[in-house]
């Protein structure tokens, strides 16, 4: 009896543990990422499944267990599977294998069979597993695969020795035989042009009627579907005839269209149009298919016009290079010329063809050949040489061995092809020949205004001797500051011209007046002020090369307004004037005067110090200050 016990007991443990580990089994199954089941392989009724499975089909395990296992099959394939799952080999299948969800829709799967005997029972276990993420990038790859064939068939096209709009022909056709989209086989490419950019220009079509040739050879922006596309920059589709569809004519099919814009950044170059079946569903594929090919068309339109223009400018240039008076000459890193226009050829005497080839150094003096060939060497290794960069005078020789002077300009450029030396060179023998005589003539006028000059400080000193010498103390000192303050040579000419007769009013003053030893009445120093006026009266006709007439009017202008005759002030007084201003009351404190003995020098200086920047300019007076501690002295 204790051992009838004993078995029963350990039958039921066995039980106990089969029963645990099969629901660890289960467990294990349910919790996989795969999706299992398992059939009665004669009858086809499903007897298991996990979790995973009935999710993926969303039917509940209660309800799949029981269930005919064709019924997870698609209805039209169902054949098809139960030839897969018979037989008792080991099976896998990739390809076209699909799972019926609850909801009709069709799930791709990857399926591996196996037949196994379990208790006398013939059981298929099959293990699904859901590809649908696989497809999708499949699908996409193969698309993407696709869309790359025909792009880098449309650059081939492009890369054609043909005008534009053979190359869109070719690339409508292309298009148009993409056998992923349905299209009918008809369509155009529009293109906006420079010169009319309101307008769209038929390029490219196919299949055209001619009525319709004539309707849409030009579209206005804005007007019918590709002006709409061209205006809104945005993909237009319609799946039939609307509206908006404008150039309408007898006999037109139904239709629908994509107008795609062709755009580069902002700007619109054109629309691609093509025609779709009435009622077409348009899908996101298409139009990024679409809005690729058209980013490839505005590339190779981009491109074209480019193209164009850079042979219109090639072509002006040629003619410029070839009708400009001056030479313009080209050589390589050898010196040998590469290029010589027609100026070239009519100012040193050398045709193009004799001079192709040759050293450059044929137009140069033959005692200056060695330096320019070391010049030119530096230029090239280097890029810098005084050949470079700014307009030089030298000295050439023509084919007949005349030397005249020439006004090069030169520059390196570098292309695929290598460095080269470029030379504007122009003639400029006349002007040099016209600069002598003006030199010749402003000398001969210089002298003859100095003698003016002379005559009129004459005349002054014959009246006054005290205002005959102030002028020269002053010119004098006029010019070293001028120079102080680094006034171009010219200029400081000006400025001790203007300063030798900047009294030349006083001559209308009476002598009394001028040296009259006591303070003078108001009505005296009035008339005295007048001076400035009159002086500028007499000399404003005269033509000097300055402005000698101003000079002397604002002469007595003070800074802040406090002067005469016109109370000007700051920059509104001339900067010669300013300087002639200090340089007089310097002169005049610092010499003497019928009506006061000599202040002294250091009194002058202390005056145009203490009032710098009130009555007289801070710079005038700073050049000043430093011209006399170089040792500036007032002679005679």
């Amino acid at each position: 009896m204790d051992n009838e016990h004993l078995t029963e007991v350990q039958l039921i443990s066995e039980v106990q543990r089969l029963r645990e580990s099969e629901g660890k089994f289960r467990q294990l199954l349910d919790t996989t990422g795969d999706f299992i089941l398992q059939a009665d392989a004669q009858t086809g009724v499903i007897c298991y499944c996990n979790d995973k499975f009935s999710e993926l089909l969303g039917i509940p395990a209660a309800e799949l267990q029981g269930m005919s296992l064709y019924r997870i099959f698609p209805d039209e394939q169902r054949q098809r599977y139960a030839n897969i799952l018979q037989g008792s080999d080991d099976k896998h299948i990739v390809d076209d294998i699909y799972l019926r969800h609850r909801e009709g829709r069709h799930i791709p799967v990857e399926l591996r069979t196996k037949t196994v005997v379990m208790d006398g029972q013939e059981l298929l276990c099959a293990v699904f597993r859901d590809i649908t993420t696989r497809k999708m990038l499949d699908k996409q790859l193969k698309k993407n695969c696709q869309l790359q064939a025909i792009i880098n068939s449309i650059l081939q096209i492009a890369l054609k020795p043909i005008p534009l709009r053979r190359q869109l022909d070719l690339i409508l056709d292309l298009i148009l035989s993409y056998q992923w989209l349905v299209f009918h086989a008809k369509g155009s490419i529009h293109i906006i042009e420079a010169e009319r950019p309101e307008a769209l220009v038929l390029f490219a079509q196919k299949n055209f009627d001619p009525i319709q040739l004539k309707l849409c050879s030009v579209v206005p922006v804005g007007k019918c579907l590709c002006g709409l596309a061209a205006a809104t920059r945005e993909i237009l589709f319609v799946n039939s005839v609307d509206d908006r569809h404008q150039h309408k004519y007898d006999g037109m099919l139904p239709h629908g269209h994509y107008c795609v814009p062709i755009t580069l950044g902002k700007r619109v170059l054109g629309v691609l149009n093509l025609y779709v079946s009435e009622g077409h569903e348009h899908t996101q594929e298409e139009e990024e298919f679409l809005a690729a090919v058209a980013n490839t068309l505005a590339g190779i339109i981009s491109r074209a016009r480019t193209e164009e223009h850079l042979l219109r400018n090639e072509e002006q240039m040629r003619s410029i290079i070839q009708t400009t008076d001056n030479a313009i000459i080209c050589a390589n890193t050898d010196a040998e010329i590469v290029l010589w226009n027609n100026g070239a050829a009519k100012i040193f005497g050398y045709t193009q063809h004799e001079t192709a080839g040759k050293p450059l150094d044929i137009i140069v003096p033959g005692p200056q050949k060695d330096n320019f060939r070391k010049d030119f060497r530096t230029a090239i290794e280097t890029g810098h040489s005084y050949l470079l960069g700014k307009e030089i005078t030298l000295t050439a020789v023509r084919k007949d061995s005349e030397e005249f002077p020439i006004e090069l300009s030169g520059a390196l450029w570098t292309v695929q092809t290598g460095t080269f030396f470029t030379a504007i060179l122009r003639d400029i023998t006349a002007h040099v020949m016209e600069r002598r005589e003006r030199e010749q003539a402003i000398e001969k006028l210089r002298k003859l205004t100095g003698s003016v000059v002379v005559a009129i400080s004459a005349i002054l000193e014959a009246r006054d001797p005290y205002t005959a010498g102030h002028q020269r103390r002053v010119a004098d000192l006029s010019r070293a500051m001028a120079d102080e303050l680094g006034f171009p040579k010219d200029m400081i000419e000006g400025v001790r011209m203007a300063a030798s007769i900047h009294d030349v009013g006083k001559i209308y003053v009476p002598s009394e007046i001028l040296s009259k030893p006591g303070k003078l009445l108001d009505a005296e120093f009035n008339l005295l002020k007048h001076h400035s006026q009159i002086g500028h009266d007499i000399l404003k006709d005269v033509d000097f090369p300055w402005s000698v007439a101003q000079i002397i009017l604002q002469h007595h202008e003070r800074i802040d307004g406090s002067g005469y005759p016109l109370g000007l002030k700051g920059d509104d007084i001339l900067i010669e004037a300013k300087i002639i201003c200090v340089a007089d009351v310097v002169e005049a404190m610092t010499n003497h005067r019928p009506y006061r003995p000599a202040l002294g020098i250091d009194r002058a200086l202390g005056e145009i110090s203490s009032n710098s920047g009130v009555l007289y300019d801070k710079n005038v007076v700073d050049a000043c200050l430093a011209v006399f501690k170089r040792g500036f002295v007032f002679k005679g």
